[in-house]
């Protein structure tokens, strides 16, 4: 099954801004999402763009971050709330557009804080 991330200008700028707006390390946002399926595809319309506070990455670093409990707790309850699914977005400075090994043991994290993993996808 396809899946397919739809996001307007103005998010799209600020997600920009969030992930590449300090190039000497890595940046990341939560998008949440409103959720459309069909028998070919999963479409996430884009309803907001998060940031993550400045007090809430524990480490943030050309090579790898980490997000506190506290910011994944948030996000989850707001997106439970509001029926909406998560979309974790970050970048690697160098354009690099693979998974590293700090992304995968982040990416367990996520699923122990309740994330469900839906898709993954890249795009600059």
């Amino acid at each position: 099954m396809r899946t397919r991330l739809i996001i307007r200008e103005g998010q799209l700028t600020t997600l920009r801004g969030l992930l590449f707006g300090r190039p000497d390390v890595e940046g990341a946002a939560f998008l949440l999402c409103g959720e459309a399926r069909s028998d070919s595809h999963v479409t996430l319309i884009t309803h907001e763009v998060l940031p993550i506070a400045p007090d809430d990455f524990l480490r943030r670093e050309t090579y790898g971050l980490t997000i506190n409990s506290r910011a994944l707790s948030r996000i989850t309850k707001l997106a439970r709330y509001e029926r909406l699914s998560i979309v974790f977005a970050h970048s690697h400075p160098g354009g690099t557009a693979h998974f590293s090994t700090q992304d995968d043991g982040e990416e367990e994290r996520f699923c122990r804080a309740g994330f469900q993993t839906a898709f993954m996808a890249r795009w600059c």
